[in-house]
């Protein structure tokens, strides 16, 4: 996937993340949709976990036979990377050996409510600079839809 492919997948994606509201009729359901059109858009460059803060632990809200790829059901405070980008409190993108991580803490007002954690893969284009915007805008469309879906339910 070249730089233009990429632009195209991200502007498919906004068309898709803003789809998943307008049929969404609760948050969790919302949330849970944005991770699987997030994952079947682009499968092949990175797969999404979506983390919710329960109340000793975060949560992943897509069980094991749902899961995109593997990574642990749970995490408890204190315990593990989601809890150091819990507290750094903004999009961060790391590099490791085999892909890069990206999260993206998701907030109701200043209380941390889910963590989307992308697995982009090394074979494909990587993260770079310009598109934390994108991500910075999935971000905030996601905040501001689902404080309304919790006022309209």
């Amino acid at each position: 996937m070249n730089a233009i492919n990429k632009m195209d997948c991200f502007d498919h994606l906004r068309l898709q993340v803003g789809l998943a509201f307008d049929y969404a009729n609760s948050e969790e359901i919302f949330i849970k949709s944005v991770a699987r059109t997030m994952f079947e858009e682009s499968k092949k460059w990175f797969l999404v976990h979506v983390f919710q803060v329960g109340e000793v632990a975060f949560e992943n809200l897509l069980p094991q036979d749902e899961s995109m790829g593997y990574l642990m059901n749970y995490e408890r405070f204190g315990e593990g990377c989601l809890s150091l980008h819990a507290i750094r409190g903004d999009i961060e993108v790391r590099n490791e050996k085999e892909h890069q991580v990206v999260y993206l803490p998701i907030y109701h007002g200043h209380h941390l409510q889910y963590i989307f954690v992308l697995y982009v893969n090394k074979q494909g284009p990587s993260i770079c600079d310009d598109d934390r915007s994108f991500f910075q805008e999935v971000t905030r469309f996601i905040e501001k839809k689902s404080k309304a879906l919790r006022k309209k339910f």
